[in-house]
């Protein structure tokens, strides 16, 4: 009996979050929500429910806090993103969170189960499963392929060139990866050949030299002292 009205209070409650969120929106409550595509939004504070259900709307960005209930989509957040699901296109600050996810660059601490950062990672990720960086052409071309910083989890993948450290059960570099890997089982990919049309001299002189130390049971990398090692490789 009590927990079921513990359940419908918790219904109540997030019906009434979504009214009003809906409501503000269409009242245009906070400054900044009006419809003109060339000025930038911009928030202070933002709290979601479930996207769209969420006080600003997407496009807006936070420059302070977030509060994400559900699940909550902004353009960019900068500051203080917590909840179960946040997700934004960019991110600079601190996130904590289920599930944190940003499709753009992520510069700050990352703290959650999933943590992923689509293009660019820069500074710390701690979860089970960390991800930053991309292996798309586009971002490859533009430079953007870059990530620097720490991934401490069960599974930690580094799609970008990366500098840093990983630390977990397993650990993958796709790309091209400079720094030190400790874990069971350690991983760094042959860099794909379509990746060096984009890149500079100084990135094709690294390739080939043995810029990443790994530690574990086994490691596995091509410009290795051998590509297959027990314990230690480089």
């Amino acid at each position: 009996m009590f927990k079921n009205r513990k359940f419908i209070v918790f219904l109540i409650v997030t019906l009434m979050g979504i009214t009003f969120c809906q409501a503000a929106k269409e009242c245009k409550l906070i400054k900044g929500l009006e419809d003109d595509d060339d000025v930038e939004k911009s928030s202070w504070f933002g709290i979601g429910f479930f996207s769209p259900a969420q006080l600003p709307d997407e496009d807006t960005e936070i420059e302070v806090f977030r509060f994400s209930t559900i699940y909550t989509y902004n353009k960019a957040v900068n500051g203080f993103d917590v909840g179960l699901i946040c997700y934004s296109g960019n991110a600079n600050g601190f996130q904590a969170a289920w599930s944190n996810h940003t499709s753009g660059i992520m510069n700050g601490l990352t703290i959650g189960l999933f943590n992923i950062a689509e293009i660019e990672m820069n500074g710390m990720q701690i979860g089970i499963y960390n991800r930053g960086g991309t292996d798309s052409d586009d971002d490859i071309a533009s430079k953007k392929a870059s990530s620097s910083g720490a991934q401490f989890g069960w599974a930690n993948c580094a799609d970008a060139v990366f500098t840093g450290f990983q630390l977990g059960i397993t650990n993958v570099s796709t790309t091209l990866f400079k720094g030190l890997q400790l874990g069971v089982v350690n991983i760094e990919h042959k860099p794909d050949k379509r990746v060096e049309e984009f890149q500079s001299k100084e990135y094709k002189d690294g390739k080939k030299k043995r810029s990443c130390i790994q530690i574990g049971l086994i490691n596995f990398n091509p410009n290795g002292f051998l590509p297959v090692c027990l314990f230690v490789n480089f």
